[in-house]
């Protein structure tokens, strides 16, 4: 994905909207693409929150564990759409499991970057 492309895609997310073309420029730089396969566990529900990610193409899974050992999907994200935004606002850990419903890619955006971005 080139630059440009990185660009267009974060103007179409919600966190994101009515930013200058600048300020999605400066977020693209610090913007960690990575590929994740299917099934694949992008964080476990109780991991420390590092990082939000944005699908770019694939689809992710969201989970909880329940009393019984049991898992219970809660949602699913697709292309444009994040995820993990919260625990990453408040500085806990993740609520849920997230894992690759399909070969993605993701686009991940780290904690400090996140508070820069927000400041």
């Amino acid at each position: 994905m080139s630059d440009r492309a990185t660009v267009d895609f974060l103007a179409t997310i919600p966190l994101l909207a009515g930013r200058e073309e600048a300020d999605l420029a400066e977020v693209a730089g610090v913007l960690r693409r990575r590929r994740v396969q299917k099934d694949e566990i992008l964080w476990r529900q109780g991991d420390e929150a590092r990082e939000l990610v944005f699908v770019v193409e694939g689809g992710l899974s969201s989970s909880l564990h329940v009393p019984g050992d049991r898992v219970v999907e809660v949602g699913r994200a697709g292309p444009g759409e994040m995820v993990g935004v919260i625990p990453l606002l408040d500085g806990g850990e993740h609520t849920m499991s997230v894992r690759a419903t399909e070969a993605s890619t993701v686009l991940a955006l780290g904690r400090v970057h996140l508070a820069g971005l927000l400041a």
